[in-house]
């Protein structure tokens, strides 16, 4: 499957999955469909269903599927949780070759012995290597990270070499290494401008996670208007969470944000995209207000109003699929 075919099945299932969960039978996908489809889902607070795809894919052979299953049994709470032992499915994401399971299983695996990590940190060092010849700004952040405590001199330097190719990890690294007091700024607050200015170059190349840490600087410094373009400009590159927080504001129900004048057609569609493409398997509190939020508006708003705000719900839906990009999603 062509990958434009790829996205445009996952953006079939995620704009009737929250209506119809039995919409694919995971045992009619191939491996690479079930993952993709289980890491969407997971992605949108739906971890029930996402374990489902997730299992299926990862035990026909899929490493990332392996991967994702173990991250989330680990991280699930115990009422969702299924009984397999996240330990097996990371040590066969591993051994099948997926690069971020090789470096938990050196950084993080407390229940293997110190030769089995330094047998997974040797393996991970080769993987990082092999990567250099497909995508050599990602190999040079993650060498980067891999040095950054025996060797800060050679890690520093792999670091540049990824960030002044942009790719955004390396330039979030760079931002934060000059926040925690890296390099030498003679003027009073140059250094807090620095660090912001280089977030903002990373938010610019429209890398989802730079953008919230964007924002949630500029809340920092009471720059409010800045910070709620920048959640707009989320919400068009798929941000599920910014969706509750527009949604809100348009209602008149937030403090923060309490300059954004009440546009009730735009707040239900905010909320309404929210509640299509949310699970409630996380985030169950941020789920219920905007459940309720959007009840009240229908009891307040016209039939037009409502007609308007589905159309706008509609279009979104046409360009857009929302979901949560964290760094388990891929950089």
């Amino acid at each position: 499957m062509s990958i434009l075919a790829r996205f445009s099945f996952i953006a079939l299932f995620a704009c009737t999955a929250s209506a119809q969960t039995e919409l694919y039978d995971e045992q009619q996908l191939s491996p690479q469909q079930a993952q993709e489809v289980g890491n969407l889902l997971r992605a949108q607070y739906k971890i029930t269903e996402a374990f489902r795809y997730l299992k299926y894919a990862a035990d026909l052979g899929d490493a990332k599927a392996a991967y994702l299953y173990a991250i989330e049994l680990q991280h699930t709470p115990s009422t969702l949780r299924r009984n397999d032992d996240f330990e097996v499915y990371m040590l066969r994401s591993a051994k099948a070759g997926y690069i971020d399971a090789a470096l938990y299983l050196y950084t993080q695996a407390d229940w293997l012995e110190s030769t089995e990590k330094s047998n997974w940190r040797s393996r991970y060092y080769e993987m990082v290597i092999e990567l250099g010849a497909s995508d050599p700004n990602q190999a040079f952040y993650r060498l980067y990270n891999y040095f950054k405590t025996s060797e800060p001199e050679l890690a520093n330097y792999y670091l540049k070499q990824s960030a002044s190719n942009l790719y955004p990890l390396a330039v979030m690294a760079t931002a934060a290494n000059i926040a925690n007091g890296q390099g030498t700024f003679l003027m009073p607050g140059s250094r807090e401008t620095e660090s912001r200015l280089m977030y903002k170059t990373a938010a610019e190349s429209n890398f989802l996670p730079a953008i919230r840490h964007y924002i949630l600087l500029l809340e920092q410094k009471n720059k409010r208007e800045e910070a709620f373009e920048w959640r707009l400009k989320a919400i068009e590159l798929g941000d599920l969470n910014s969706l509750a927080v527009a949604g809100r504001a348009y209602a008149g129900m937030s403090e923060y944000y309490s300059f954004v004048a009440s546009d009730s057609i735009k707040a239900k569609s905010y909320l309404d995209l929210y509640l299509s493409y949310a699970g409630s398997d996380k985030l169950a509190n941020v789920y219920a207000n905007a459940q309720t939020l959007s009840t009240s508006l229908s009891k307040v708003m016209t039939a037009d109003q409502i007609e308007q705000a589905n159309i706008r719900v509609e279009e979104y839906k046409q360009s857009t699929t929302y979901y949560n990009f964290d760094y388990h999603w891929g950089v």
